[in-house]
């Protein structure tokens, strides 16, 4: 029979599917239940394995309560007063800091129970103490308080009942003309003798024509506070001023006798006068002011109130410090 020849490539072949087995017999396959293996991961960075809390306080303050946690555990921590929170990282200690973040609460809100309770107490005690305060006003107001009904008359008719219904008589009169003075009707209810006094002052009167007012001291009747217990006094006197102020209004007329300027120095008449207006306008104008020479008697007329008539006269009476005296008896001037 004829023997086969093979090619070159026909022998290659079959060495090289043995060498493929080969190696796959060396490399045992994984099972079917093993994992891949994984790449080794990078270290982590620092505190990234702690445990971070956030702690809403009601009465704890987060600041106080941070500074505790980081004095007592060495955790850190940060309180906010404006949010009321504490932020804590701590590992693996957590349940330490939740114990302590409790406790300083239950404290805190035991304190503010407490300090609640005082308050309220406080405030009862001022309420009630008010409250007898007020009571014991109105009990002295009703026995003490007085009420007048005075139909009209004179001052001393009016002090007179307010002595018979309060049995308040401290009562000094520093000018006897006050007895006297008409006084309107006044009817008043739940007041003291001394408030009816003092009324006095806020009224007008009238004294010899001229409108007036009273003044009203109180002086209380233990000045010098040595304890021991008196009735206030109270004195009644004429506002001084008050009545004389009409009377310098008053219009009026004055005479001078100026014939001797007029005679010898009418020049210095005519000064003299021009003196007498501007005095009287540095008081004020004056709508009432006037001033007439009757030439042929050399008398002057001043017309004006009190005060225009007292500043003319003042002004003439200085100028009259140097005589008026004929020609032939003046000093010759010299040139």
């Amino acid at each position: 029979m004829p023997s086969l020849r093979t090619s070159p490539a026909s022998r290659v072949a079959p060495f090289a599917l043995s060498l493929l087995a080969a190696l796959a017999v060396s490399q045992p396959l994984p099972a079917d239940d093993a994992k891949p293996a994984q790449a080794p991961t990078p270290p982590r960075q620092r505190g990234a394995d702690e445990a971070v809390r956030k702690f809403a306080l009601r009465a704890a303050n987060p600041v106080e309560v941070a500074t505790i946690l980081r004095d007592n555990l060495g955790c850190v921590a940060t309180g906010s007063e404006s949010t009321g929170m504490v932020i804590v990282s701590a590992d693996p200690r957590m349940e330490e800091v939740e114990r302590l973040v409790s406790e300083l609460e239950r404290t805190a809100l035991e304190r503010l129970k407490a300090k609640w309770a005082t308050d309220q107490a406080s405030a009862d005690e001022a309420r009630l103490r008010r409250e007898d305060e007020a009571r014991e006003q109105r009990e002295r107001l009703a026995k003490d308080s007085i009420a007048i009904d005075f139909p009209g008359g004179t001052v001393g008719e009016y002090l007179d009942l307010v002595r018979k219904v309060s049995g308040f008589d401290n009562i000094v009169i520093g000018n006897e003309n006050i007895k006297a003075l008409g006084m309107p009707a006044v009817r008043v209810k739940r007041v003291t003798g001394t408030a009816a006094v003092i009324l006095l002052q806020s009224l007008r009167f009238r004294l010899g024509g001229n409108p007036t007012g009273l003044s009203v001291e109180h002086l209380p009747g233990d000045p010098s506070g040595i304890g021991i217990e008196a009735d206030p006094v109270i004195v009644i006197d004429l506002i001084e001023g008050v009545h004389a102020e009409p009377e310098r209004q008053r219009i009026g007329t004055e005479v001078f006798d100026l014939s001797d300027y007029a005679k010898h120095e009418p020049k210095t008449l005519e000064q003299l006068l021009d003196a007498v207006r501007v005095a009287v306008e540095m008081q004020g104008k004056s709508s009432d002011f006037r001033l007439s020479l009757h030439e042929g008697t050399g008398l002057l007329f001043v017309r004006g109130n009190v005060s225009d008539i007292e500043m003319s006269s003042r002004t003439i009476r200085t100028f009259a410090g140097r005589p008026a005296s004929p020609d032939g008896d003046r000093p010759e001037s010299k040139e």
